[in-house]
């Protein structure tokens, strides 16, 4: 056997392979869970599946929560062993019966899959709670929010159970909170919730609260180097709504050194998944020449997708391009329509315009 050394969960302890083997064999259900671990994840690849099954289960067998988790785990869907549903179950259930914390959220978690009795589940998401694991609490709460009304208990009680969850660690319920205090139109505390979501580094929060650093708001005071900042990183984490806003971010300079070349690149990004502020500033680009070459046909192709987006910018930019004749024949009629349609969607430069025909 390899001289491995291997650090025991749960545990300070660091052993070798041979010692956690005495240990087992010796009768340690500590050590024999965790030589049960060691096969199934293949840390031992000399030693076959079924020898590390055969631990686990002598573990589990001798009343070591970690043990029935783990073996648990192992015959779910996602395990190492073939899925075998009943095993799965009788192992989760017991290991949580047992206080492991981990089995007993998501033990809950199963039964408020299964329609169980809300009583039931609470008690044992509430223990595993209790005991650190804050899953199942979410889950209950994310359910009781979304299936009852606000006026309810029930869902004053979501409320607090998705409170728990967020201040245990859980971001996405804390973006669930942010969401209930929208509703209940407490901006102050949505904007609260969302600053912490945020430096739980939940992706979209990142991003809503890097959109609205950008201008402010009454309870998010404008900081345009945290904007860049946190829609970077929003980005990084696969968030392409925020590549396109500091697309134009790089175009105008906020946050950041103005760079055309990157705003060009995360504009097209934009462009090509028809969001109407990419293609509005992809036209400027291509009316201005900034980063490209100069082409003001293309750039009233460009405005009048974006206002067939829901562009109202847009729709006011093609206005003025059929009121001057650029890249467009001259068309007053057409100009004056456009502006109106900008106007009613409220655009305050439309109104200007319409004032200058």
């Amino acid at each position: 056997m390899r001289n491995r050394f291997v650090k025991v969960k749960g545990t300070n302890i660091s052993l070798n392979a041979t010692r956690i083997t005495e240990l087992a064999e010796a009768g340690d259900p500590l050590m024999q869970t965790t030589l049960g671990m060691m096969i199934l994840s293949k840390t031992l690849p000399l030693r076959r599946r079924e020898e590390g099954v055969t631990w686990l289960k002598r573990a589990a067998e001798g009343g070591d929560p970690l043990g029935m988790y783990v073996l648990a785990r192992a015959y779910g869907v996602e395990g190492e062993l073939d899925p075998d549903g009943s095993e799965a179950r009788m192992w989760m259930e017991r290991s949580a019966k047992a206080g492991h914390p981990a089995a007993q959220a998501e033990y809950g978690m199963s039964l408020l899959d299964e329609g169980a009795d809300i009583d039931q589940v609470d008690y044992w998401v509430t223990s595993a709670f209790n005991g650190g694991d804050c899953r199942g609490v979410y889950a209950l709460g994310s359910h009781l929010v979304k299936s009852n009304p606000p006026e309810s208990d029930d869902y004053r009680y979501g409320v607090m159970k998705l409170t728990n969850a967020a201040f245990g660690g859980i971001s996405d319920a804390t973006m669930e909170l942010v969401g209930v205090y929208l509703n209940d139109d407490n901006r102050f505390m949505a904007a609260r919730l969302l600053r912490k979501a945020s430096s739980q580094d939940h992706p979209l929060a990142n991003y809503i609260l890097g959109t609205l650093l950008v201008r402010g708001t009454p309870y998010i005071e404008k900081d345009q180097t945290e904007a860049f900042a946190l829609l970077s990183r929003s980005m990084e984490q696969g968030c392409r709504e925020a590549g396109w806003t500091l697309g134009s971010m790089y175009l105008y300079g906020v946050g950041v050194e103005v760079d055309p070349g990157k705003a060009l690149g995360l504009l097209a990004d934009g462009y090509e998944n028809d969001h109407p502020i990419s293609i509005l500033n992809l036209g400027v680009m291509f009316l201005e020449g900034i980063g490209v070459e100069k082409d003001p046909e293309i750039a009233a192709n460009l405005f009048q997708r974006a206002s067939e987006l829901g562009s109202r910018e847009a729709t006011n930019n093609l206005g003025v391009m059929y009121a001057v004749g650029i890249g467009i024949p001259r068309d007053l009629d057409r100009a004056e329509k456009l502006f109106r349609e900008a106007a009613d969607e409220g655009e305050p430069n439309a109104e200007i315009n319409i004032g200058l025909l």
